[in-house]
């Protein structure tokens, strides 16, 4: 037996029989970023943090984000 949590976007790309998912309504979870080096970042890890807090705020709007 084995239980892990995955994303929705992965679940509904990599099905097998067998397989049975249930929806956690109450999960949060954590992405962290760690870059390497002093700013200013290269533009495309630039591009990535700004998609990152994108996509935080489309689905916690007004929820804070920490600066990178």
């Amino acid at each position: 037996m084995g239980v892990t949590t995955t994303p929705g976007l992965a679940l509904r790309t990599h099905r097998a029989p067998g397989i049975e998912a249930s929806v956690l309504s109450d999960f949060r979870r954590r992405v962290y970023l760690a870059t390497y080096g002093d700013p200013p970042d290269p533009p495309a890890t630039a591009a990535m943090i700004a998609a990152l807090r994108h996509a935080v705020e489309q689905v916690r709007p007004g929820e804070p984000t920490r600066p990178a």
